[in-house]
């Protein structure tokens, strides 16, 4: 509802932010009765602890947890925009586009038919995401056939109407 609801961007900021808990909630398989905490050290922690690297999660991370801290303290109401909600709104199909690069991660990408299946039906944004970062970070990807970075430019193309720009 936060989409299409004429809440303002405060409460859909602070919905996002629930939403960004159940995520990492997932990566640290925690249960949803359980106190978390974004700004928690212990949930950092935690993240660490399961293998949580990656520089473009934690910005992401920190995106929403900052976000999140403004829209529930209230000399911030209504200060909030719309160009707050997209940041945490892109900050969130981060997030979750990471639990389809964990799972990348631990099961190269291409070795099953239905995950590749399934994934090519996740918007061309969050497959962006994947996508480059696997290849961003090295991971064993079906290279041989190129078929990440086929995948990658399809998706680059369909987003932003282009080819990348060559160096």
């Amino acid at each position: 509802d936060i989409y299409y609801s004429n809440a303002s961007y405060t409460t859909k900021i602070s919905r996002s932010r629930t939403l960004a808990e159940y995520i990492i909630r997932r990566l640290i398989k925690q249960s949803p009765n359980s106190e978390l905490a974004l700004g928690d050290d212990r949930t950092r922690n935690e993240l660490k602890k399961a293998g949580v690297t990656e520089k473009f999660f934690w910005n992401a991370y920190n995106a929403v947890r900052k976000a999140g801290n403004k829209a529930t303290h209230s000399k911030n109401y209504n200060q909030l925009t719309v160009a707050d909600f997209s940041e945490v709104n892109t900050a969130v199909i981060t997030l979750y586009a990471y639990l389809f690069f964990d799972y990348f991660k631990k099961y190269k990408f291409g070795s099953n038919l239905d995950i590749v299946t399934a994934f090519s039906f996740l918007p061309p944004d969050m497959r962006f995401i994947v996508l480059r970062e696997l290849v961003f970070y090295n991971y064993d990807c079906d290279v041989e056939t190129g078929e990440v970075y086929t995948d990658l430019m399809e998706i680059y193309v369909l987003e932003l109407g282009e080819l990348p720009k060559e160096d």
